[in-house]
């Protein structure tokens, strides 16, 4: 069972590194896949905007998709729901990451992070970049931005 999860695991990722090749507009979806060059490793990103939602994929172990958690706001918390929809490596990274994205967007986000997890320093950076990226695509400016402006 375990090599069967790697090898759907592997497919799944290979698939989400070649839709960069399709057409980003099909049924109003945008994707947005790069990477940024650390002094500790090379962190690769996909987001796609589904519209009503998003998928994010961040790693620095190569093109592997990880545990998967799906956050999203409920009427009745205000700290959005989180439930890992796909196992793998279990880490507080997605998980968090997850929630803090559905919190600041309000919309639901499906996180897979494969960050190790004894690095805080280069999940910050991911996540600093993923918030950038974020921003620019929702039209989202960030207080740096607004302060500039205003």
């Amino acid at each position: 069972p375990a090599g069967a999860l790697a090898r759907v695991s592997h497919s799944f990722s290979q698939q989400l590194l070649s839709l960069h090749e399709m057409d980003s507009a099909v049924a109003g979806a945008s994707q947005r896949c790069f990477q940024q060059e650390t002094n500790d490793a090379v962190l690769l990103f996909q987001i796609i905007d589904l519209g009503r939602q998003f998928f994010v994929w961040v790693s620095a172990t190569g093109p592997k998709l990880g545990s998967m958690y799906l956050a999203i706001q409920t009427p009745v918390d205000k700290q959005p729901a989180v439930a890992r929809v796909l196992p793998g490596p279990t880490g507080a990274a997605g998980e968090s990451l997850a929630q803090r994205l559905a919190l600041k967007y309000g919309k639901p986000f499906m996180v897979s992070c494969n960050l190790p997890g004894n690095a805080p320093m280069l999940q910050a950076l991911a996540e600093k970049r993923l918030l950038q990226e974020l921003n620019d695509m929702t039209g989202t400016a960030s207080a740096g931005q607004q302060a500039a402006q205003g």
